[in-house]
């Protein structure tokens, strides 16, 4: 899934790193560009798309505004904060 997700997003993914999976699933992306970055698989149900999408902006608010230093969330390549994938079971978000 993760693999899947990452073509939304404008990151050549040369290695995926599973580093968490207690609250949400997330994975250390190493690019091909020698870049890393951070892929959060959420769990279904335990946050809307529109709070997840609301983190994100929060994110940005935080950088742009102040001197703390924070993750910097990536938009896809739809100019959004978030994929939605559907799977057997559930939907799942990702940021």
């Amino acid at each position: 899934m993760a693999r899947t997700v990452l073509a939304q997003y404008p990151i050549e993914a040369q290695k995926l790193t599973c580093v968490s999976t207690r609250y949400s699933t997330i994975f250390r992306v190493d690019a091909t560009n020698s870049n890393r970055y951070m892929l959060r698989i959420n769990v279904p149900n335990r946050h809307t798309v529109q709070q997840i999408r609301s983190e994100m902006q929060w994110l940005v608010a935080i950088s742009q505004n102040t001197d703390v230093i924070v993750p910097q969330p990536l938009r896809t390549i739809s100019n959004d904060w978030l994929v939605t994938v559907e799977t057997a079971c559930s939907m799942v978000s990702t940021s």
